[in-house]
């Protein structure tokens, strides 16, 4: 028989290290992972576009805490006003777009809008990502860079999966399979500490 569960993780992109972490089943969609952080006013959230739930972003907008993260292929909006826009030759990597938009979201049974702020990049292997964020502040160039950051937790997975046998359960039942999701963890914990030391 098969299951299946998902790791939903906070990394601090500074220590590489794990800062939260919840379990849930596969079939529970990533967003609602995003209502159990409990984050400080000024943080940046990176994240990617998987997790994409305006009301939170709303919320989050509210509280004085920054995110970037993908924009959706079926993302609708509206473009208020294009700040920049570039053509850059097929090889170069680069901002090609940057744009205020509106997006929509339900709340309390109301439709509200959210100001945000979408930049389109080309990377240095010619893909074109969208990003938004509802930090004004910041260069294009920043935004951009604050995504690639977001990789740091793909390694962070990879080394996990290679240094422990995840790919094997212990038990079947759902507090044996977190018992060892959560003693990988700890065990990761540890490798860094002495490393560190």
């Amino acid at each position: 028989k098969k299951g299946g569960l998902k790791v939903h993780m906070l990394v601090d992109a500074h220590a590489d290290i794990a800062t939260f972490a919840r379990i849930s089943e596969a079939k529970s969609h990533d967003k609602n992972f995003m209502q159990y952080l409990n984050l400080p006013k000024h943080s940046m959230i990176v994240f990617d576009k998987a997790y994409n739930y305006y009301l939170q972003f709303a919320n989050w907008t509210t509280q004085e805490i920054n995110f970037v993260c993908r924009l959706k292929d079926n993302a609708v909006y509206e473009v208020i006003e294009e700040l920049f826009k570039q053509s850059l030759p097929d090889n170069q990597k680069g901002v090609l777009k940057e744009e205020h938009i509106h997006l929509k979201y339900k709340e309390d049974n109301q439709e509200k809008t959210i100001c945000l702020r979408k930049v389109t990049y080309r990377d240095e292997y010619g893909f074109v990502y969208e990003f938004i964020t509802n930090n004004f502040l910041i260069s294009t160039e920043e935004v951009a860079f604050l995504y690639k950051k977001r990789w740091n937790i793909e390694t962070l997975f990879k080394k996990l999966k290679q240094n422990f046998q995840l790919h094997f359960f212990y038990s079947e039942t759902e507090n044996g399979i977190k018992t060892q999701v959560w003693c990988t963890l700890i065990a990761q914990l540890l490798m860094i500490v002495l490393k560190i030391k």
